[in-house]
């Protein structure tokens, strides 16, 4: 048991390494962020989530914008705000019945120990995303930031263009 448990360390610190690093892809040239990356994604969660470095993969001028927000978001309901160090871009689907949606979305981690358990545990405790959402034929973004501790969730609508949408309520 104490060498699966410390395998099992080992093959999450090297991923966790691997997920560190910025890859020198840059599929997203002026587009805001990649619909379908041609490089294979950095790890792919049990139900099929595609997590990529933000780097490359969502528009390096949007990036700073979305960490802004997120720490804003989370100051304004005193919880911890993302470091900023660790950003994914995640592709999934959520599934209703038979049809499923694809989703498109940038991760920010108050912490590396948290990450940890966001990406290889599927358990966050202190979730900080940001999803991209079409509202009204335009693209907007849609925040969430949670803290399990104080059985909290508070979400923001921001539409592409900066104006805030909603202050309360998701996209």
């Amino acid at each position: 048991m104490l060498m699966s448990k410390s395998v099992l360390f080992i093959k999450l610190t090297l991923l966790f390494i691997i997920l560190s690093f910025n890859t020198s892809a840059n599929e997203v040239g002026n587009k805001i962020f990649v619909v379908n990356p041609i490089a294979k994604p950095i790890y792919t969660t049990k139900s099929g989530t595609k997590i990529y470095p933000c780097d490359g993969y969502v528009n390096k001028k949007l990036i700073p914008i979305i960490y802004n927000e997120l720490k804003m978001l989370a100051n304004a309901n005193k919880i911890s705000p993302p470091d900023g160090k660790i950003c994914h871009y995640k592709i999934g689907n959520l599934k209703f019945g038979s049809r499923s949606i694809t989703t498109y979305s940038v991760d920010m981690y108050i912490n590396k120990s948290s990450m940890m358990s966001c990406v290889f545990k599927n358990y966050c405790t202190d979730f900080r995303s940001m999803f991209f959402k079409a509202k009204n034929k335009k693209l907007h973004r849609s925040y969430m930031v949670t803290n399990v501790g104080r059985k909290m969730t508070k979400m923001m609508c921001i539409s592409h263009s900066g104006k805030v949408v909603s202050y309360t309520k998701g996209c």
